[in-house]
């Protein structure tokens, strides 16, 4: 009741009571979130801790009850919302409405409503930092994450950009605004620079579980696994409740197995497939994959043969040379990382994961004249104007014409052809914002010389990635008249034995 009474006279919408009892050697800690105008308890929960650990679960206690207020509170205020302001309302309104369709579930359809609803929140207030802030959220997610149609869309960094530098305007020091700013330079590839600025975060905000979590997937890329599950199960700890916790999970089993802990690998990696979703397609094979190569390290060989049949169901387009290293849209791993991950390797190809695709393979997909929308499939024989090579004939007009070689980089381990240059992005599967396509044009008359005769060859993985048969085409569109697609890619020129090269990125 106190809690109550000092809500109302502070005047706040909710207030928070509790007891601590002691039972024997026990302590019992009672809270209570009440709504101060109403009375009435949104959430109550106990906790029971030994003397002996008050000291170390004090700490965990706590976040527990925080996580879950700020959860409870949202909802209630959600509930204000529709009952004050059904027909008309604000932008506040709309934003906390997006914030619970996000956290029922990541399922597109719930994505899609949530967004629509920032997007009306941003026309009612077009300087909202939070609203700002949450939309740039949506982009760079939908940029990072594999199993969305956005994948590596050019167009969704430069509008996070903007709406960063917008928030900036208003709150040029606000937590969360310095979190995107540190996810926005993870999108792009930028580990370190992504890192540095994270660390910066938690070292204000120590309880900031999404930094923890971004720190982990650069610490995993720059070679430092043991730091990476520091990260994420402090992430688990600091909010035990979201549905990315699968997530978390698969990336401690794949640190660890990085680290050659295989059977510890194993359980997590078990949790991480049981959270992940049926349409997660992609996701179930790497993990599986993952699982499969852990099983065979162990000596399991019989558990990884069928894990990884499993994995070739959901997903059946890896193969030795063509497994990503990450699933990264942007940027190279490290070569700690690289050494570390032929430990994957080596428990796949005891599981029996074939080595390559076949350049040559008819696959019975028809050539089509638009872009296809998802990165990997299996590719056709041909490509409307332009001229299919294989790896022989490609060997010949490296000699005859030295043409300009672009490898699409997408999942590269930084091994490419010589004198290859690497421009990620440009084998996504939409059609580009005139500001995107602009800067692709300018590219490619630098590097032909404005010459639309030059020879350029595209290129990318190997015959079961769409990403270069796109690059083909959009250059054929701009009116190049010597275009080349290497349908066997990097993969079918290292199973030649020719000699590789370290790729280079290049801005675009």
């Amino acid at each position: 009741m106190m809690a109550i009474i000092m809500g109302r006279l502070i005047g706040v919408r909710y207030a928070v009571e509790g007891t601590i009892r002691r039972l024997g050697d026990t302590l019992r800690i009672s809270v209570r979130l009440i709504a101060t105008a109403t009375s009435k308890q949104i959430w109550a929960d106990r906790f029971d801790m030994t003397s002996e650990s008050l000291a170390v679960g004090h700490d965990a206690v706590m976040r527990r009850i925080s996580t879950v207020i700020d959860s409870r509170m949202l909802d209630a205020e959600i509930m204000n919302s529709f009952r004050e302001r059904p027909h008309n309302p604000n932008a506040l309104d709309l934003l906390f409405r997006a914030w619970s369709l996000f956290k029922r579930s990541d399922e597109q359809r719930y994505v899609v409503e949530a967004s629509e609803l920032l997007e009306q929140a941003l026309q009612l207030a077009p300087s909202m930092v939070p609203v700002l802030l949450s939309l740039a959220d949506r982009l760079i997610h939908r940029f990072v994450t594999p199993d969305t149609s956005d994948w590596g869309n050019p167009d969704l960094i430069d509008q996070a950009h903007r709406l960063l530098s917008r928030a900036e305007q208003s709150e040029p020091n606000d937590e969360w605004l310095m979190f995107y700013r540190g996810s926005l330079l993870r999108a792009r590839g930028h580990w370190s620079e992504a890192s540095l600025i994270l660390r910066r975060l938690i070292a204000q905000h120590p309880n900031n579980h999404a930094a923890h979590h971004i720190l982990a997937r650069c610490s995993m890329i720059m070679g430092r696994p043991g730091d990476a599950i520091e990260f994420l199960r402090k992430c688990l700890s600091l909010d035990p409740l979201p549905p990315l916790n699968r997530i978390s999970y698969a990336t401690i089993g794949n640190c660890l197995l990085l680290q050659g802990k295989a059977s510890e690998a194993i359980e997590w990696l078990q949790r991480g497939l049981s959270e992940t979703s049926e349409n997660e397609r992609g996701s179930q094979g790497q993990q599986n994959l993952h699982l499969a190569s852990a099983y065979a390290l162990i000596g399991d060989i019989d558990s990884a043969a069928r894990i990884l049949s499993e994995a070739n169901r959901s997903w059946p387009f890896a193969t030795i040379r063509s497994l990503c290293p990450f699933y990264e849209p942007r940027g190279l791993p490290g070569l700690i990382y690289v050494g570390q991950f032929r430990r994957i390797f080596e428990g796949l190809r005891l599981a029996g994961l074939r080595e390559y695709a076949d350049e040559a393979s008819d696959f019975g997909v028809s050539p089509r004249q638009s872009l296809w929308p998802d990165p990997i499939g299996r590719t056709p024989l041909s490509c409307p104007g332009a001229m299919t090579i294989q790896t022989e004939e490609l060997v010949a007009l490296l000699e005859e014409r030295s043409p300009v070689l672009i490898d699409v980089a997408l999942g590269s381990w930084g091994k490419s052809l010589p004198r290859a240059i690497g421009l990620q992005g440009v084998g996504y599967g939409s059609e580009f914002s005139q500001t995107v396509q602009d800067r692709f044009r300018r590219k490619i008359i630098e590097l032909t010389n404005g010459d639309r005769a030059a020879p350029i060859v595209a290129f990318c993985v190997n015959s079961e990635r769409l990403t270069a048969y796109n690059l083909a085409l959009r250059l054929v569109w701009l009116g190049c008249t010597s275009v080349y697609w290497y349908r066997g890619g990097v993969e079918a020129w290292q199973a030649h034995d020719l000699p590789g090269h370290d790729l280079t990125l290049q801005e675009w």
